[in-house]
């Protein structure tokens, strides 16, 4: 529920635990979603006003479905995807609101700059957007293999794999439940790129880099583009390690949301043992925080709320010349802070 709310978008919740293979008399015993959810709807309901807002993301992540789906780059564990989703956790993890874009704006005026990661392949009206954004003299970071013309891309990606058994091309299920993914998925290999790690303008508002986002050599870079490119946001993260941070505004507030990205889990080994069949639903047992630090440090003139939906303790708080220095409980993986306007 927290990433939901975090990314603003609905909340589908079940525990899925007719799925685990255990006998009914177990399963029974096991909390039915009501009771797992609770303490989120509960914290919801009373505290609407957190919920809800106009997004602040400057930063928009164009999403090529045609790149994912329709090419063998796309398919493969170390591809398309790869790229996208790295340029998210990027600018989440730097405080930067990102929104997933499926076309263009027609102007810049919230998405100063749009990244578009990898998009091997572009729907015409895809493109025709992107050219509308561009006269209105929006900015587009163009890395890695592209369609453009103007990117002149020398990148060499995956065909069709050379199998010797038609069924090695497939994915199986082990069973009948355990997905595995076909070999030629996980064990193609893409070379990285041998052109300059350099930025270069090839067409008005377009500047191309050829190489990955998801190689992890771009990163300083195109935050140092983005920020020079979109407005200071009301609130400025001065230090957050570990915590992704989405931001909405409302009439009276600008909310944000810190949601911790890296945990340690296991699974009830004692049930596992017990169970007639694998799936890929598993009973989790320990989820522990990785990564994180209990202090951030924010900056805005506004007076500061911290809310921790799941956490008994509260916050400390120590604000000075509009620095706020914020010590979460131990253990917070989701935070809700609310600046009054």
């Amino acid at each position: 529920m927290a990433v939901n709310k975090a990314l603003d978008t609905d909340c589908l919740f079940s525990t899925l635990k007719a799925r685990l293979g255990l006998p009914d008399h177990m399963l029974k015993k096991l909390p039915e979603a009501p009771e797992v959810i609770a303490k989120a709807f509960t914290f919801e309901k009373e505290h609407s006003d957190l919920f809800g807002g106009r997004s602040l993301a400057q930063v928009g992540v164009f999403y090529s479905d045609k790149t994912r789906d329709h090419t063998f780059f796309g398919n493969i564990r170390k591809g398309y995807y790869r790229d996208y989703a790295h340029a998210l956790r990027l600018f989440f993890g730097a405080g930067i609101s990102a929104d997933t874009l499926f076309l263009f704006p027609e102007t810049p005026e919230q998405y100063a700059v749009v990244i578009l990661p990898s998009a091997l392949i572009m729907r015409e009206e895809e493109l025709d957007s992107m050219r509308r954004y561009l006269a209105n003299v929006g900015h587009v970071l163009v890395c890695g293999p592209s369609c453009l013309p103007e990117c002149d891309s020398a990148w060499v990606l995956p065909t069709m794999p050379k199998l010797n058994n038609p069924s090695d091309f497939f994915d199986t299920m082990a069973n009948g439940v355990a997905l595995k993914d076909a070999d030629w998925i996980v064990k193609t290999e893409l070379t990285p790129s041998t052109e300059p790690n350099e930025w270069k303008a090839v067409a008005e508002g377009i500047l191309y880099n050829p190489h990955r986002i998801g190689d992890g050599e771009l990163e300083e870079a195109i935050l140092e583009l983005v920020c020079k490119y979109v407005a200071k946001p009301p609130v400025e993260i001065l230090y957050s390690k570990g915590y992704w941070i989405t931001m909405f505004e409302t009439e009276d507030a600008v909310i944000a949301h810190f949601l911790a990205e890296d945990y340690d889990t296991d699974i009830d080994h004692e049930l596992d043992q017990m169970r007639f069949h694998r799936s890929r639903v598993n009973y989790i047992n320990k989820v522990e925080l990785i990564g994180i630090d209990r202090t951030v440090r924010l900056c805005s003139d506004a007076k500061v709320e911290v809310y921790t939906p799941f956490c008994e303790e509260s916050a400390e708080v120590q604000s000075n010349n509009g620095t706020h220095s914020i010590t979460l409980p131990e253990k917070t993986s989701y935070a809700i802070m609310k600046f009054l306007k």
